[in-house]
């Protein structure tokens, strides 16, 4: 299942849940949600993430564990008031060392 596009629309949302939902893609218009500080996508089927994650700066929490991801884009270390990131239950084939720029993030 994809995300519908009216959901973009919301530009002043602080906080998105949208865990175990089987969401399989993730759309380029998630940048536009530049308000958010919370987004949940825990449980999904997720194999990969846009590169426009990386436009949402205020967001704190990122929940991505029980997908199918392998990778991570670079573009996530440009998060900078990211503290919580939960990757577990991936399959992630390699954590770049950019996310050791995150500062705030809490391991």
């Amino acid at each position: 299942q994809n995300i519908s596009s009216d959901l973009y629309g919301l530009g002043k949302l602080n906080i998105l849940d949208l865990s175990q939902n089987s969401i399989q893609k993730i759309e380029t218009n998630i940048g536009l949600l530049q308000n958010l500080t919370d987004l949940n996508l825990d449980g999904n089927s997720l194999m990969n993430l846009p590169t426009e994650i990386g436009l949402l700066k205020k967001l704190t929490s990122l929940g991505l564990s029980n997908n199918d991801l392998k990778t991570v884009p670079k573009k996530v270390s440009l998060v900078e008031n990211l503290s919580v990131l939960d990757l577990s239950g991936n399959q992630l084939q390699n954590i770049f060392s950019d996310l050791c720029l995150l500062e705030n993030l809490s391991v």
